[in-house]
């Protein structure tokens, strides 16, 4: 699915704290911006000005992207990645985005209406045969009016095995055995886990075919090697350095993993190889003298 061209400006970031309000001041705060007369300080500096003075009272730790008719006016990282080693956020940091991937979400239902291939006051289990709840609507699933209960569909499988990650793919058979509704579908709001049979609609709406992102193929290759599965891992992130050959990122996260797995030799080779993708990189540059030196 294409994405719709933005007619507006629109903003982006990540806050630590005081989200609600910093976002209200923000927002308004930016639309001030874009309505001064720009004689007196060109707008990226006006930006920079703003976002500078909420990362010094510690309320921005994040990345901003602003936009206007699809090209970006500003772009620039707050703060850290990681506080306790200084690491620097930059524009491929990443970020768990949690109920803001909802809107994205909401935003690729609504296009395949546009498209034609559904229809908002159709029931979901038209599209999802599995859904165990026959009278809850597609709108009622985009506006939080469905009745479906919250995260307690999950406790069971937290009880049973405490360590398992669960994805998209155990929402329906967690609301299966859950197997009751809070309320009446559209009598009232309550936020729930609809997002991910939404997600699970767009897969079956959509026929276009998709392929795994780098950066999805790094959390895998991360994931399989927190929960044991080393060999996993390495084929991996072995797969992301094909994917990727130009990029520095690929190297050294499988460098990591060689590395945590004791292949040492493996590990500075493609320390090597992201190094020289990235000779800016000091803290490459001392992992790399370190593991060299390490007897």
């Amino acid at each position: 699915m294409q994405p719709h061209q933005l007619q507006s400006s629109y903003w982006l970031f990540t806050l630590q704290n005081g989200f609600g309000i910093a976002c209200f001041t923000l927002l308004i705060s930016l639309l001030f911006i874009y309505q001064l007369p720009t004689v007196a300080q060109p707008t990226t500096q006006r930006l920079d000005s703003l976002f500078t003075g909420l990362q010094n009272e510690q309320r921005l730790n994040g990345n901003v992207l602003l936009a206007e008719q699809g090209k970006i006016v500003y772009q620039k990282s707050f703060g850290f990645a990681r506080v306790n080693d200084k690491l620097l956020n930059r524009n491929e940091t990443r970020f768990q985005l949690a109920s803001i991937g909802k809107t994205f979400t909401a935003v690729a239902i609504l296009q395949l209406y546009e498209q034609g291939k559904i229809k908002l006051d159709d029931p979901l289990i038209n599209y999802l045969p599995d859904f165990p709840f026959t009278t809850i609507t597609i709108r009622q699933l985009l506006s939080h009016t469905f009745g479906l209960a919250d995260l307690q569909i999950f406790e069971p499988y937290f009880l049973e095995n405490p360590k398992r990650i669960l994805t998209n793919a155990d929402v329906i058979p967690a609301l299966k055995r859950f197997g009751k509704l809070q309320f009446e579908p559209g009598e009232r709001w309550e936020g729930g886990p609809d997002y991910g049979a939404a997600r699970f609609l767009i897969a079956k709406a959509d026929t276009t075919q998709y392929s795994f992102s780098p950066a999805e193929l790094d959390y895998a290759g991360r994931q399989f090697l927190l929960h044991g599965d080393t060999n996993q891992a390495l084929e991996t992130l072995k797969l992301l350095t094909f994917t990727e050959p130009q990029a520095w990122q690929p190297y050294n996260s499988y460098a990591e993993i060689l590395q945590q797995s004791g292949k040492r030799a493996e590990a500075i080779l493609m320390y090597q190889k992201s190094l020289r993708l990235n000779a800016d990189n000091n803290r490459l540059k001392q992992v790399l003298n370190e593991l060299l030196n390490k007897k």
